[in-house]
């Protein structure tokens, strides 16, 4: 193999994988519309509660209303291991390729889980799907961001979330 079939390959993967990690922009659709679906206090994992019932709920409600942006808040995986709760709960929105948030409540970094919410902060920026955006200086916590919505030719700055 010649020396730049080799860097014109790496090239390659490495923009590819900057393409993946770079979120595209929060946009208004044609018709003016963006809709966004919340889901909270899904307390994946729990012994006392459905998780299949759930999750085929959630998926329902993705496929019935097509959201542009999925948002989970507080008390998403209550369970160990973490990790396998949330690719379990991200995956329904990742396969439809519909990007969201996650926003942590208390119930997801308990000392029973074992893990403190940079941790999950950490976890959740790497999976699949997750709209990946750097911290705004002055507002803290973890994974609590300013999120623009442009209009639909993408080019003007028309709400934020």
């Amino acid at each position: 193999m010649r020396p730049y079939h080799i860097i014109s390959g790496v090239f390659l993967c490495i923009s590819q994988l900057i393409v993946a990690l770079t979120p595209q922009s929060l946009c208004f659709n044609a018709s003016g519309t963006f809709k966004i679906v919340q889901f909270t206090d899904t307390h994946l994992g729990e012994p006392h509660l459905n998780t299949a019932a759930i999750i085929a709920n959630m998926s329902m409600i993705l496929d019935s209303e097509k959201p542009d942006f999925v948002v989970f808040t507080v008390d998403n995986v209550t369970d160990s291991p973490v990790r396998d709760g949330l690719e379990i709960l991200t995956e329904l929105v990742a396969t439809r390729h519909i990007p969201y948030i996650m926003v942590f409540g208390n119930h997801d970094s308990e000392l029973k889980m074992g893990i403190g919410r940079a941790a999950l902060g950490k976890m959740i920026v790497q999976l699949p799907g997750y709209y990946n955006q750097q911290p705004i200086k002055g507002i803290t916590g973890v994974t609590n961001y300013v999120l623009e919505i442009k209009n639909s030719k993408g080019n003007l700055l028309h709400g934020c979330i």
